[in-house]
């Protein structure tokens, strides 16, 4: 994408760039350069802008903060991405300020955006034969991306149908695992259980919430034994561009190893459920 800012003048090119963002938005009332979206997704949008002559390089903000330096042929960038997401269903304000050699200002744009959502529905079929005893051939879920909220993940489960897996409430008490409240826990561990053992009871330790997704940590007692287990929904966009919501388990113990994965080659154990 270009120079990133470095983290060790991150701090000088930060106050010297947001002096320079001022004095540009001061100076360019009326820009000659102008800035567009070329797409936009709810972690990252490609924008593209004008040439302004003389230009040695040009420097994008995100919200005031300086994200990326590029080169002066450079004409579009992506801003954020898979990697460092922006926030879903948020609005951004992204400049371009253009540059000289001598870092004096040359012209600048700013825009407003507003990402998109990672409301819909995410499915992934088995391929092989390798499906935990018939267990685990279909995956689908349906996710509510609330704005400014929690997102809301429901699960197609057996006999069950659509039923919330996440988020889960948090709690310090056990819930029994043969309790009717367990219903949905029972059936969604079993797709992933590979073990013929079955817990005592477990409870819902962890849940939390970022730009790329969702960590959820149960802990489980089986066997006298107490088992964690952390499971991940990330949403990215493929090279295809389509939207997709990455899902995998990891455990401690037992659970470390008998936990179902993506038996698919190259996927290292993770779902790839593509948006329908």
């Amino acid at each position: 994408m270009g120079k990133q800012y470095g983290t060790v003048n991150a701090e000088n090119v930060v106050k010297k760039s947001l002096v320079a963002f001022l004095l540009v938005v001061c100076c360019f009332q009326v820009s000659a350069l102008s800035v567009k979206v070329e797409k936009l997704y709810p972690n990252q949008a490609l924008i593209s802008w004008s040439v302004v002559d003389g230009t040695a390089h040009y420097d994008v903000y995100v919200d005031n903060i300086p994200v990326v330096r590029l080169g002066g042929k450079s004409l579009s960038c992506v801003v954020g991405g898979n990697a460092d997401p922006l926030l879903s269903n948020h609005a951004y304000k992204i400049i371009v300020a253009a540059r000289d050699g001598s870092d004096k200002n040359l012209d600048a744009a700013q825009i407003s955006i507003t990402t998109g959502s990672w409301s819909g529905s995410y499915v992934w079929d088995n391929p092989t034969d390798n499906n935990n005893k018939g267990r685990c051939i279909h995956l689908r879920y349906d996710v509510d991306d609330v704005s400014g909220g929690q997102m809301i993940i429901k699960s197609e489960l057996p006999e069950l149908g659509l039923q919330v897996v996440s988020p889960m409430p948090v709690s310090d008490v056990w819930t029994g695992y043969d309790d009717s409240s367990a219903a949905v826990y029972r059936a969604n561990g079993l797709m992933f259980n590979t073990t013929n053992t079955k817990p005592s009871k477990f409870k819902v330790s962890a849940v939390e919430q970022d730009a790329k997704g969702i960590h959820i940590e149960v802990k489980t007692k089986a066997v006298g034994l107490t088992f964690t287990t952390d499971s991940y929904y990330q949403f990215i966009i493929n090279d295809q561009g389509k939207k997709a919501c990455v899902f995998w388990t990891t455990g401690s113990g037992l659970a470390s190893t008998g936990i179902f994965k993506n038996p698919e080659k190259g996927t290292d154990g993770k779902f790839f459920l593509l948006e329908e």
